[in-house]
């Protein structure tokens, strides 16, 4: 694959997971880290269904494949809030992996460590 096809990939699927985070499809074996801790697949399904975006930037993307994973760095920037709580709106780098599964692209990991502010009143 071109790399700016590669690119392009990789910006859309990321670009997808943020208008619809509750529709991402987890892979199986899937984990992630955030910075209240490590999530399965079930309990980042559970995060996913209640989160609350708005005015999301995302910028800075780099992607590389190997074989059938698609590994996916940028950073985003808004207002989040995850389990009630307001994360900071200052840009802060994410991690996503990718698992080809046929001709679609499933979510096998993710890493994002914004840091959280206090719930709001």
């Amino acid at each position: 694959m071109k790399k700016k096809t590669l690119a392009a990939l990789g910006k859309k699927l990321i670009l997808e997971a943020f208008a619809d985070p509750a529709s991402l499809k987890l892979a199986k074996g899937f984990q992630s880290i955030h910075q209240d801790g490590a999530r399965d697949r079930e309990q980042e399904r559970q995060t996913l269904s209640k989160l609350d975006l708005k005015d999301i930037a995302l910028a800075n993307f780099k992607v590389t494949r190997k074989d059938n994973l698609l590994i996916v760095t940028y950073s985003a920037a808004g207002h989040e809030t995850v389990d009630g709580q307001a994360t900071s709106t200052e840009p802060a780098y994410r991690l996503s992996v990718f698992v080809q599964a046929g001709k679609n692209w499933e979510l096998l990991a993710h890493a994002n460590l914004i840091p959280m502010t206090k719930a709001p009143a």
